[in-house]
């Protein structure tokens, strides 16, 4: 398998059908898993995870399809880990951090996000830090820790300014669309 050309592909689908362009990535996946003693984790393989976890998230159908995101989201976690690419081990942990968040497992994803959180810090990524600390702060709400809500939203809002708020725009987006969906949250 031509794990780039495949990546190529399923980039030029994502906007016209992601759910194409999703297949492609849990295809390349698939190859992964069935030879990850033979591949080495690299920027492909990582991608690949990256994306496929973002579109699965934005096509998900039902409670069913999220619970299957945020698992691989975990896997993205766990291969991420075994890397060297500091960045996508914190996306990793974000995206499974939304997807426990999604899921109203509010605990789980304080644990993914405060991991993303530290990393995005070290890394000097303002605008990680930003998305990390606005999906921080839903948790806690989520939690009922209002005060902490208070902090990471604050926080948010202050990195919104200087970053550009389109990154927490997407997030409100999202957020109010899984509220909307009883299959969502507990």
């Amino acid at each position: 398998m031509n794990i780039t050309e495949q990546i190529k592909k399923a980039d030029e689908l994502v906007h016209k059908c992601p759910y194409s362009a999703f297949r492609i990535y849990m295809e390349i996946i698939d190859f992964y898993r069935s030879n990850r003693k033979r591949i080495e984790v690299d920027g492909r393989i990582l991608t690949a995870y990256n994306n496929a976890v973002v579109v699965g998230l934005y096509i998900v159908n039902d409670r069913n399809d999220l619970v299957e995101m945020r698992n691989l989201a975990i896997e993205f976690v766990k291969v991420a880990k075994k890397s060297k690419d500091s960045r996508m081990y914190a996306i990793a942990c974000f995206h499974a951090g939304i997807a426990h968040n999604a899921l109203g497992e509010y605990d789980k994803a304080v644990k993914q996000l405060e991991e993303a959180l530290t990393v995005f810090e070290l890394l000097g990524d303002d605008e990680g830090v930003m998305l990390a600390c606005k999906n921080l702060a839903e948790a806690y709400r989520g939690l009922g820790y209002v005060d902490k809500y208070e902090v990471y939203i604050g926080r948010a809002k202050a990195l919104a300014e200087k970053c550009g708020d389109e990154g927490l725009k997407e997030v409100d987006r999202l957020f109010k669309t899984w509220k909307l969906v009883p299959w969502v949250l507990r």
